[in-house]
């Protein structure tokens, strides 16, 4: 099977024994009055991962993964209808019957989204689409050496005539229950229709792709079949926003069995970075928030002060950030919300010079030249108590409390060194 797995070693996949004897047990799972799936269920905490294995293949292809990567995530491997311990297939199943699968599995399982896919050859074709249907539930792909619809018409361009002899073989000597199935697929990647059903999700994405030419007697295994396979993982990549495309020779098709140490560092890779992705998104909205609350508010609200607390607060916003919000405010002339910022800042990062400075700034801009000034002398207390505090800094506080002394009297704007 040039394009998937050739048909010799898929006649291996479904005779080889099971590998899940170190494993947890995996479950039945009836996810319709018709269908029961095995389902494999390790790990909790954190992001749920699903694994889409590939043609003919049951859930136990990634037994030699799932362990090193159960105390980080919640994993979920299951083997599709008529493959592993799971029952029968019904009709010849697409890509969107597969798809319709994984969505009752999800259902009746109660897993909670967003997801990170992980699919092998033809499980890559099943979490493309699944991930264009459902784009809000996806918040990562891992990609293990996927089928590709684009290297059909390649392989047709370098040798038609072989390239149609061997799928021809691949079909005819394909185990009977699968052949249907993989008679329809080669005509599906011959049609070189995408899987996709929309734009995918902006996600973080690994792509693993083997170069090593494992059965070199296939034209998709000779070196001219090889690069086109590159090509093809390279056509599909250049549309992701983030990730990275890693290519081995080391392994084979089965990159999970031959180095699945790759497999865990590309879900690993795509854990931490959706979970950074999330936190951006969850802070921008936050300050979104943030935002709306501080614009709703008046100057002269009696409880001003515990509103601007709560918001920063909800916010989570660092020292600086409030600080910049605190000038923003002042810039805008709005010195009365810039105060209850600064003073927030103040009062939760008593420890900074800054925060001390600015809150003097703004209560300077709002009239109250001795309450500034107090916070002018705090600051130059703790800089004073810093030895690698900058002059620069000392300088600028020493002139913001020259302003204050003059707001009070002119004849009391001596430098600070006269105190």
């Amino acid at each position: 099977m040039s394009r998937i797995l050739p048909a010799s070693l898929l006649l291996l996949a479904c005779l080889a024994p099971s590998w899940a004897a170190a494993q947890p047990k995996p479950a039945s799972l009836q996810i319709a009055a018709d269908r029961q799936l095995e389902v494999m269920q390790m790990g909790e905490g954190g992001p749920t991962v699903i694994f889409e294995s590939g043609f003919s293949m049951g859930w136990s292809t990634w037994r030699r993964v799932l362990p090193a990567l159960a105390p980080q995530a919640r994993l979920v491997s299951y083997s599709r209808a008529g493959t592993g311990a799971s029952g029968p297939v019904s009709g010849v199943p697409t890509v969107a019957d597969r798809v319709a699968d994984l969505e009752a599995l999800i259902h009746v399982a109660a897993l909670t989204p967003p997801f990170i896919l992980v699919g092998h050859s033809y499980g890559g074709l099943v979490v493309r689409q699944y991930a264009s249907k459902h784009p809000q539930r996806v918040q990562g792909l891992v990609l293990v050496d996927p089928a590709s619809e684009r290297i059909a018409a390649a392989l047709r361009a370098l040798d038609a005539a072989r390239a149609a002899r061997e799928d021809a073989t691949a079909v005819a000597q394909a185990p009977q229950r699968f052949k249907a199935e993989y008679a329809h697929l080669l005509e599906q990647l011959d049609r070189g229709v995408s899987p996709e059903l929309g734009p995918l999700p902006s996600v973080p994405v690994v792509l693993l792709t083997s170069l090593k030419s494992e059965w070199p007697d296939l034209l998709a295994f000779s070196p001219a079949g090889r690069e086109a396979w590159r090509q093809a993982h390279a056509h599909w990549f250049a549309q992701v926003r983030s990730g990275s495309h890693v290519i081995t020779e080391a392994s084979g098709h089965f990159i999970q069995n031959e180095e699945p140490e790759l497999v865990v560092q590309a879900v690993q890779s795509v854990i931490q970075r959706a979970q950074a992705q999330a936190e951006r998104q969850a802070q921008a909205q936050r300050r979104e928030r943030l935002q709306a609350g501080l614009a709703a508010l008046q100057p002269l609200d009696a409880d001003l002060g515990a509103k601007v607390d709560a918001l920063l607060r909800e916010s989570r916003l660092g020292e600086p950030e409030i600080n910049r919000l605190g000038y923003q405010l002042l810039g805008a002339k709005q010195p009365a919300l810039a105060l209850a910022v600064l003073a927030h800042n103040a009062q939760r990062f008593a420890s900074s010079a800054n925060a001390q400075d600015s809150h003097g700034e703004a209560l300077l801009a709002n009239g109250d030249a001795k309450a500034a000034l107090a916070r002018f002398d705090a600051a130059l207390a703790l800089l004073t108590a810093q030895p690698g505090s900058s002059q620069a800094q000392r300088l600028a506080v020493e002139a913001n409390r020259r302003k204050a002394q003059a707001a009070l009297s002119p004849a009391a704007a001596t430098p600070s060194g006269d105190r």
